[in-house]
């Protein structure tokens, strides 16, 4: 996925986005599809070691507009449909069900491993049309 050879692309841009991470590939992607030409650097080779992470509706209710909810849903990331807490005794809230919140088809979150999650979204970007470059850190 990584471009060898920018000497050589002679490309005009209208949008230059920096950082592969889940907002750079997420605008990189949403840009793309509207049509706009866009360049997208990441200083790192993917897939680069994250920790896990969830995510969450805060994310995901942008996912439909990316085109990206249907990988994920097809993706071997556990599915979590609600959240409760414990307090520092043990006691236990009544689970918060996210679609009572907020009802929209993205209203779950995702368990994610996210080395993995970075690199389908950035290679979903590179997909819309993207021209993505990684490994792009300066040498000083």
């Amino acid at each position: 996925m990584a471009k060898s050879n920018m000497e050589n692309n002679n490309s005009n841009f209208d949008v230059i986005v920096m950082g592969g991470g889940p907002a750079g590939s997420t605008i990189a992607s949403i840009l793309a599809r509207e049509g706009r030409k866009v360049v997208l650097f990441e200083k790192e080779q993917f897939p680069r070691h994250q920790y896990r992470r969830i995510a969450d509706d805060r994310y995901l209710f942008y996912v439909p507009a990316v085109g990206f909810l249907e990988k994920l849903k097809q993706s071997p990331f556990t599915v979590k449909y609600s959240v409760q807490f414990a307090n520092s005794a043990g006691r236990e809230s009544r689970p918060f069900y996210f679609f009572e919140a907020n009802h929209h088809e993205s209203a779950v979150t995702w368990q994610v491993t996210r080395s993995v999650f970075d690199q389908m979204l950035i290679e979903h970007a590179e997909e819309q049309g993207a021209v993505v470059y990684q490994k792009t850190a300066s040498s000083e």
